[in-house]
C-alpha cells in the first residue's frame, strides 16, 4: 500500500498553518499567509485530480508509474530530512522542494511568479 501525501490547512483566530501528512503521519507544518495556503492547496488538489489517471501522471511526472513513484519518494525524502528544521524560511524551502519533486514541469504553473522559495537549511 502506498502512503499518500496530503496537505491540510489548519486555521485559528490568529494564524493559518499549512500541514503536510504522509499517510496519517504529520511530517511538517508551516505558518503561512491564509491566501497563499488556500491557493497552494487549490493548485495541488487540481494536480491531484490529474494524477488519478495514468495519462495525467505521465504528463506531470514524466514516463508513467515509475517516474511518479520516484517523484513521490523524492518529496517524502525532503520532508523527512528537512521538515523539522526550525525557521519559517527553511520550511518554505522544504515545501518548495517537495512541489518541485512532485510537479516536475508543472511546478512554475502551479506556484506562479510570487512564490517564496525559502532558504535551504
Amino acid at each position: 500500500m502506498t502512503s499518500r501525501i496530503r496537505l491540510d490547512i489548519e486555521e485559528t483566530d490568529t494564524s493559518t498553518m499549512l500541514v503536510v501528512y504522509l499517510g496519517e503521519r504529520r511530517v511538517m507544518n508551516q505558518y503561512v499567509n491564509a491566501d497563499l495556503a488556500a491557493q497552494l492547496k487549490a493548485s495541488l488538489v487540481e494536480y491531484e485530480a490529474e494524477l488519478e489517471d495514468e495519462k495525467g501522471a505521465r504528463r506531470l511526472c514524466g514516463a508513467g508509474a515509475a517516474a511518479l513513484r520516484d517523484s513521490i519518494n523524492r518529496a517524502v525524502d525532503v520532508a523527512m530530512r528537512f521538515g523539522t528544521t526550525d525557521g519559517e524560511h527553511h520550511k518554505a524551502w522544504v515545501i518548495d522542494q517537495m512541489l518541485r519533486a512532485l510537479l516536475g514541469d508543472g511546478y512554475q504553473a502551479a506556484v506562479g511568479d510570487d512564490w517564496e522559495e525559502g532558504i535551504e537549511p
